[in-house]
This record gives structure tokens, sequence and C-alpha cells, in this order.
């Protein structure tokens, strides 16, 4: 079992989050490139529409919600505790 901390979400060829693993729910966008909408700092969750974006975990309403074919890919992979390589 491999665990990973960060990670980059594609939505297209030139948009794309680099996001921080915070807990098995919540990512944080570490950079951003082609989303003007979102910033440093903003909180991702996957749903079944696709990615929400929020301003911080105590906001009521997404401020964005990345499209369904947005891909999540990891970028630091680390293994678990315990486990051989």
């Amino acid at each position: 079992m491999i665990e990973m901390n960060k990670g980059k979400l594609v939505v297209a060829t030139h948009s794309w989050l680099a996001v921080d693993v915070i807990t098995d729910i919540w990512m944080q966008v570490t950079e951003t490139k082609g989303l003007p909408a979102v910033t440093v700092g903003d909180v991702v969750r996957e749903t079944s529409r696709g990615y929400e974006v929020y301003r911080s975990y105590y906001a009521s309403a997404p401020l964005t919600v990345l499209p369904t074919r947005t891909s999540l890919i990891p970028i630091n992979i680390i293994p678990l505790e315990g486990e051989e390589e």
C-alpha cells in the first residue's frame, strides 16, 4: 500500500492545480495555472460531480467545481510504514 502526499489536478492541457493532501478528503492548493478563480491556499475535495474548490474548510458553498474529466496525478508517493520496497 502506498500513500500520496502531493499531486496535480489536471483539468486541461494548460489548466492544473498542484495540491498537498491534508486528509483523506481534503487537499490544499499550492500552485495554480490557468484557473483564475482558484488561489493558493484554497482547499479541494472530490465529489460525485467532480472536484469542488472552496476558500476554506468552513465555506458553505464551493467557489468552483472542476469537471469530472479532471484527473489527479500523484507527484510524490511514499510507502506506508512496515512495507518493503
